[in-house]
């Protein structure tokens, strides 16, 4: 018992020492004033993810698609290491969460192999994420269960074995199987888990032209409504004004900034990298599992806004837009 209390109270320690290194407003502001990649990457170079890249500065190795390598082994690593440190009672928090974004990424699979196309992970996140699952090699549905199985992720093999129809259907039946029966008491938590749920459903169904048949999600904060005109509407653009009366109105704001900056799924995944931040402000409950939930949520976050600091400035578009957004809505 007493063993396990030090462990406890060390793992506490190490995580709160580690969420102070996480890049802040005056970070991201800074790293935008620089004229190269380079020079973004060196003023961040005392924060455990400029070191992280910082190597590649000095092989001069600096592509995007370099930096978007090691931003994902940063991030891979850093949640193994949290999850390895945790309790399994604490681990239960991030279950869920990690589970919905399984979901979401098999879907996408799923998805692009229906249609003879190649898919990649679209949230770098989740349990098979983090276990490196290459998911890319799959030439089939046939070939894609035979990897998730030989990972040991039998969860997802009955449901995907079965089926054959609508994406969206497959989405349904998985969150159903991987979600608890009863939402969380804890509400901050609750607030944060709901939100993910609810947007990976904006995202799944957002400008479909039709709403899903033989489908009623059990959402936490959207409303049956709102999710109807999403599903309906035209395209992603409208998805702010759709939003903006009900529960999550301060998103719908955050993608007015976002639309300015990018258009379609990318708007919606800045805006919802940036609302997940804002929703760990209070998750501030001392020895729970409120600062490793906060922690994981944090790291992708940062790791996914830095890319897109870094793809501004190579690209000399929308510096300013982003240096906004960030002062209104980063949490740190």
């Amino acid at each position: 018992m007493i063993t396990r209390v030090f462990h406890e109270s060390y793992v506490y320690s190490y995580v709160s020492i580690l969420l102070s290194r996480i890049l802040t407003k005056t970070d991201f502001v800074e790293l935008l004033d620089s004229k190269t990649i380079d020079e973004a990457i060196k003023v961040i170079s005392n924060k455990p993810i400029g070191t992280k890249l910082y190597t590649l500065v000095l092989e001069k190795n600096i592509e995007l698609k370099k930096i978007n390598e090691a931003i994902n082994n940063y991030i891979i690593e850093r949640h193994n290491d949290l999850y390895d440190r945790i309790s399994s009672r604490h681990r239960r928090y991030l279950e869920p969460i990690e589970s919905l974004f399984d979901s979401f990424n098999i879907v996408l699979f799923y998805s692009n192999l229906v249609r003879g196309c190649k898919a990649e992970y679209l949230i770098p996140a989740g349990k098979i994420f983090r276990m490196k699952v290459d998911l890319e090699k799959a030439k089939n549905i046939d070939e894609l269960i035979d990897i998730l199985l030989g990972k040991g992720l039998s969860i997802y093999i009955d449901t995907l074995k079965k089926y054959t129809g609508d994406p969206i259907k497959l989405f349904y039946t998985l969150t159903k199987k991987i979600l608890p029966s009863s939402k969380p008491l804890d509400i901050p938590y609750r607030r944060l888990l709901g939100f993910i749920h609810d947007l990976l459903w904006i995202l799944m169904c957002s400008a479909s032209g039709e709403i899903p048949k033989e489908v009623i999600p059990n959402f936490y904060g959207l409303s049956i409504n709102e999710f109807n005109n999403v599903c309906l509407s035209k395209s992603l653009e409208d998805i702010p004004a759709i939003l903006q009366d009900g529960y999550y109105r301060n998103f719908s704001e955050i993608l007015r900034y976002t639309n300015k900056i990018s258009i379609g799924s990318g708007s919606l995944f800045l805006g919802f990298i940036l609302y997940l931040s804002d929703l760990t402000k209070d998750l501030l409950t001392p020895y729970t599992a409120h600062p490793y939930v906060r922690y994981y949520i944090l790291i992708l976050s940062e790791g996914i806004l830095l890319n897109t600091c870094l793809t501004a400035i190579a690209t000399g578009m929308f510096v300013k837009e982003l240096k906004d957004l960030i002062n209104e809505w980063w949490v740190l």
